[in-house]
């Protein structure tokens, strides 16, 4: 499923945490070097391994206009298989800011995220509850939900929780349905978003998202001889326009190095972007990543990746 899909969605309990600083590289913008799905192939566990790595520090170089900013903006801890075990994030005056935990099955899958808010010293505050997330598999070691908890910790049954389940057909996903509840006024409010997929062929699929059994989205997908995906476009029905389109480009060897997106009138969003980027990705010997250039209109920043 497209990032992009993700923010038109709203999907914000799972896919991003938004800053509401005025920073541009910041501001609620599409980071991927925090999306955990990307995490094994910025960092190759067995490179990492093979390397003897043990954490990642990011370093970012923000210009807009004639200001440059330079600060620490996350790092990353590796257990002895070389997969992300937490993340660390930090504000623009390099302090801790907050801490994503991941528990790992013994297939090192993630079955649980832990956010956490940090206060100066990097110790866990107490002053909100952690945010818990809970993945799930099937016999078949396929991810078939993603459930939160509630405020408390708790596990609530799916009627009262937010989540997303995955359906598989033929080995290829085929359904991904996201609830929502908020129970924050008198009356708690449900929303339910059904994504349908079929695939024409190995190299092309189409899918209709329904918001409330209506149909609201179509999308088609391209993909190449890997599998991977390498055009995605995506029509608002109600507004009869594009939400939005992405194109993947790849290296000799698989590697994703851009990623380029662009929205139409139907899609919306309030961070700086306004759905537009180009997101750049270099690789050092060892096929990890090296530096992340995103950019958007005057706009330009960059992360740098070291490792110890």
């Amino acid at each position: 499923m497209s990032k992009t899909i993700f923010l038109i969605l709203g999907l914000f309990v799972f896919s991003i945490k938004v800053n509401y600083s005025q920073e541009k590289c910041v501001c609620c913008t599409y980071n991927s070097i925090d999306d955990n799905d990307l995490f094994e192939v910025f960092f190759n566990p067995d490179k990492i391994v093979e390397s003897e790595i043990t954490s990642a520090i990011v370093f970012t170089t923000e210009k807009f206009g004639d200001t440059i900013n330079n600060y620490l903006q996350a790092k990353f801890t590796f257990n002895n298989k070389g997969y992300v075990t937490d993340r660390k994030w930090y504000n623009r005056g390099g302090k801790a800011h907050s801490i994503y935990e991941y528990e790992r099955n013994q297939l090192n899958q993630i079955t649980k995220i832990t956010f956490t808010y940090l206060d100066s010293n990097e110790v866990k505050s107490d002053f909100m509850n952690p945010e818990v997330k809970d993945y799930f598999y099937d016999s078949d070691n396929r991810l078939i939900k993603i459930k939160e908890r509630d405020y408390s910790g708790k596990i609530q049954e799916d009627s009262i929780s937010h989540y997303i389940k995955y359906e598989y057909e033929n080995g290829k996903k085929s359904r991904i349905l996201t609830h929502y509840y908020w129970d924050w006024s008198e009356n708690p409010e449900h929303n339910y978003y059904d994504r349908h997929i079929s695939y024409e062929s190995k190299f092309e699929s189409s899918s209709e998202t329904l918001l409330e059994s209506e149909l609201w989205l179509k999308t088609k997908e391209n993909y190449n001889e890997n599998g991977k995906v390498i055009f995605e476009e995506t029509y608002n029905v109600k507004t009869e326009s594009l939400a939005n389109k992405e194109e993947y480009e790849y290296s000799e060897n698989g590697k994703l190095i851009k990623l380029n997106v662009q929205s139409g009138k139907g899609s919306f969003t309030e961070c700086p972007d306004g759905g537009n980027f180009v997101e750049k990705y270099g690789y050092n010997e060892n096929e990890l990543i090296k530096d992340i250039l995103y950019q958007f209109e005057q706009v330009e920043c960059k992360m740098k990746v070291e490792y110890k």
